[in-house]
């Protein structure tokens, strides 16, 4: 009898322990991946093969035409950097969500998306 009460809490700690659940309280469950839209991703592909449009994906770079870039209003900045941080992080397999957006000739940083919001820069 004494051994049940000494096992007894043992199983309920191996037994507690057990969940989908990492350090911290945080789900192990798969999270959604995000995607782009088909739209999007032909258009990416078209300026890609036209030499608009490039990556350096282990830096989470776009290198981009600085006239196409110019071309887009504030909105449509903020939807393509988004876009380009999904495509970025899907390529590398991440559920990081980031991106530098450099001109194409020069490399001047032209804006930036992450975690803490789109900034664009002075060109």
């Amino acid at each position: 009898m004494k051994r049940l009460f000494l096992l007894l809490p043992l199983i309920l700690i191996i037994g507690c322990g057990s969940g989908t659940q990492k350090a911290g309280g945080q789900a192990t469950e798969a999270i959604a991946k995000k995607v782009v839209s088909d739209e999007r991703m032909r258009e990416i592909r078209r300026w890609i093969t036209v030499g608009r449009l490039g990556f350096n994906f282990n830096e989470n770079k776009a290198f981009m035409d600085r006239h196409l870039w110019g071309s887009l209003d504030y909105n449509e900045k903020l939807e393509l950097a988004q876009d380009l941080a999904i495509y970025i992080a899907n390529r590398n397999e991440s559920d990081v969500y980031e991106v530098i957006i450099v001109d194409k000739s020069s490399a001047e940083r032209m804006a930036e998306y992450d975690s803490f919001g789109f900034r664009t820069f002075e060109f």
